[in-house]
């Protein structure tokens, strides 16, 4: 089954007598014999002779669009959506479907509006919002520098084109061309602005391109800010390029227009082509220099580093043989006191054995010598003489036989003394039968006494 085709304005026809059926959802012109025109929408079927038959085209408008319908008298009407309308060629010179201008919370659009008298009035829309323009309005389009599609770091003029502006903070990145130092060098100097719409009503009535008024501020504080350093200098001081006072211009030229620029970002340079080749052969060298210092500074840090750590090993070592020293040296005294207490103790033990001995010597001498005066004094009971007795144990020597001469005295009177003196020995030996062995033995002539 072949698809359901609606006809439009592209199918049109000469009938001479015969009929055309116009479906639901068609609508045709048709031109009589006599130029009368009528319109037949279906569904219908129409009878017709000598007449010319044209069908119409449909326009089709949703929520979010709009019809722009032109009329041959030179009127024109917006009609908001859902709609739909056939463009009749009697009345309508041109339908359009447009779409309306969606606005989010962060943009704005500026509407003018004529009235009757011609006067225009300047409106500001916020979002968020769906706007439809009436047929008195239109939208203003902004016009700024925009990037170049071959270089985007180059900015050209209108190659940016809106007509929502955003109020939120935004940025752009620049690069600044023919920036000349002191001493002629010429740079490619390379930032990024951030920056903040505050006054729109001061942006509208204050210019037309405020991304150009930036640029060129821009390049007047860069020009400055080059002629006052020379390329050595404005490599160094390349910092004071990411500061806000280094850009007075810019900052002047930005509150002129109602917007707050925010911070200025340096981004770095490029030179021509010798230029730079010079300058990265400089900076190479300083390179190789500075690793070459940092590498003689790290090997004599290593060389100080291992002398002090040799000094510190050998203060250990030295401490560590203190300590080895004085524990030898505890552990001598400690074994020389106990020596000195050990012979002390010895020393202690003889005197008091040797004490003792002197006391039982002494004892024994004492003993001894009570025995002999014990002994003495029964021989002076028993009549001997002290002094014989005491000069006979003086003698040297041990008399074993006593001879006594007598020259007046007879025979009987030696018989009587040998007698007396057996009697005297025997008796004697008798009476000292408890001296002493060491005592000499005595010859007493008991008759003569």
């Amino acid at each position: 089954m072949a698809p359901l085709v609606f006809r439009d304005a592209k199918y049109h026809a000469k009938v001479f007598i015969g009929k055309r059926t116009v479906k639901e959802g068609e609508c045709a012109g048709i031109w009589d014999m006599s130029g009368e025109y009528r319109v037949i929408e279906g569904p219908k079927r129409e009878w017709m002779a000598f007449s010319r038959v044209r069908f119409m085209n449909r326009h089709i408008a949703d929520c979010n669009q709009y019809l722009k319908i032109q009329y041959r008298s030179g009127t024109i009407e917006h009609r908001r959506g859902p709609i739909a309308l056939f463009e009749d060629p009697v009345k309508h010179e041109r339908i359009s479907v447009l779409d309306a201008v969606h606005v989010d919370a962060f943009e704005v659009i500026v509407v003018y509006t004529e009235d009757a008298k011609g006067t225009v009035a300047r409106s500001i829309i916020k979002g968020p919002t769906v706007f439809i323009p009436e047929v008195n309005q239109w939208i203003h389009q902004f016009s700024w520098h925009g990037a170049d599609p071959s270089n985007p770091e180059r900015k050209v003029p209108g190659a940016l084109r809106f007509t929502k502006l955003r109020t939120i903070a935004d940025q752009f990145y620049y690069s600044a061309p023919d920036v000349r130092t002191s001493d002629d060098a010429k740079l490619t100097v390379k930032v990024m602005l951030f920056f903040i719409l505050e006054d729109l009503e001061k942006m509208l009535n204050s210019t037309h391109d405020p991304i150009g008024d930036f640029i060129n501020a821009l390049l007047a504080d860069l020009m400055n800010f080059g002629s006052r350093n020379t390329y050595e200098s404005f490599i160094q001081s390349s910092t004071a390029l990411s500061e806000l006072e280094t850009f007075p211009v810019l900052k002047q030229r930005a509150a002129a227009v109602g917007f707050k620029l925010n911070k200025v970002v340096y981004r770095g340079y490029t030179a021509t082509g010798m230029m730079q080749q010079m300058h990265d052969n400089a900076v190479s060298t300083r390179t190789r220099l500075k690793l070459q210092a940092e590498e003689q500074e790290t090997a004599q840090s290593l060389r100080d580093m291992e002398l002090h750590r040799s000094t510190a090993r050998g203060a250990a070592e030295r401490d560590e043989e203190k300590l080895r020293q004085a524990h030898r040296l505890q552990l001598q005294a400690a074994e020389n006191r106990e020596r000195l207490k050990v012979a002390e103790e010895e020393h202690a033990l003889r005197l008091r054995q040797q004490r003792e001995e002197r006391e039982l010597a002494l004892e024994t001498q004492k003993l001894a010598d009570k025995m002999q005066v014990e002994f003495l004094e029964s021989l002076r009971t028993m009549g001997v003489s002290m002094t014989d007795f005491l000069v006979a144990c003086q003698t040297k020597g041990r008399a074993d036989q006593v001879v006594q001469v007598v020259t007046g005295a007879g025979a009987g009177g030696q018989e009587g003394g040998e007698g007396a003196g057996g009697a005297a020995a025997s008796g004697g030996r008798g009476g000292l039968g408890a001296v002493p062995r060491r005592m000499p033995a005595l010859a007493l002539n008991l008759g003569t006494s």
